[in-house]
């Protein structure tokens, strides 16, 4: 039914993906929902290998990570990125305080700031 799906993903969001219990609103849901059909990561293995890992020394890109500190998905990690990405062109790694994964949903302002400065702007 449609409302216990909602439900399951309000549920997810909170648990997943949003730190802040306010930032999941109907415009979080729809989003999250509309993802779920487009997701190429089914159970989340490729994320969890070292497929990343072994392919950031083809990258002839520079590089900014930018995370929320309280990434349930990365939060047990965080303090393991630089080594991490130690084969890559790593200019910045950011952590952006009481935000979870979804940093340009919860802190818009900070996240388009890092990307402005990331690309060169002001």
């Amino acid at each position: 039914p449609p409302e216990q799906r909602e439900q399951a993903i309000r549920h997810n969001l909170q648990r997943m993906m949003l730190h802040d219990p306010a930032a999941v609103d109907d415009l979080a849901v729809a989003l999250h929902a509309a993802n779920f059909s487009r997701d190429r990561l089914r159970k989340r293995r490729i994320s969890r290998g070292l497929i990343m890992t072994e392919l950031q020394t083809r990258w002839r890109c520079p590089v900014y990570v930018m995370c929320g500190r309280e990434d349930p998905l990365a939060k047990i990690d965080l303090h393991l990125l630089p080594e991490a990405l130690k084969h890559c062109d790593l200019r910045e790694l950011m952590l952006v305080d009481h935000t979870g994964h979804w940093v340009q949903y919860e802190q818009p302002a900070v996240f388009l700031k890092a990307v402005e400065q990331f690309l060169g702007g002001s």
